[in-house]
């Protein structure tokens, strides 16, 4: 049996199916860890709204960038900040971005190619003449 006099040093938030969060309770706040004492500022109006950190993702110019948008983007779902409705769209977008700059740098690479070849032909004519 737990001791009665020992103060619980975890958040006192508890779900609807009444299981009780495990983190420890925030500095900040009284009863609640960080995430539902900011959780209940923003609802209550103390905070002002959240932008997904989506917005400074950068430039998506090539698959690195937008292969690390779509990591974000899988977080900032699994935190709850955007909807699975904007996440569809914005994966769909990036699944675009993403066969767009494989087909540019395909076509880039290919160009690159091109001008060493017309180079080394240039080069051997000179040569031989």
């Amino acid at each position: 049996m737990p001791d009665l006099n020992t103060v619980d040093a975890r958040c006192a938030f508890t779900y609807a199916d009444r299981r009780r969060c495990r983190m420890l309770r925030s500095e900040e706040h009284a009863s609640l860890c960080l995430h539902h004492a900011r959780r209940e500022a923003l609802d209550e109006g103390r905070l002002p709204p959240e932008l997904p950190s989506l917005v400074a993702a950068g430039a998506l110019d090539n698959p690195w960038s937008v292969r690390r948008t779509l990591k974000r983007l899988f977080g900032e779902v699994a935190a709850g900040k955007i909807s699975p409705e904007r996440a569809h769209a914005m994966t769909y977008l990036c699944r675009f971005l993403l066969v767009h700059t494989r087909r540019e740098s395909r076509q880039r690479r290919a160009a690159r190619r091109k001008s060493r070849a017309t180079r080394t032909s240039l080069d051997a004519r000179r040569s031989n003449q």
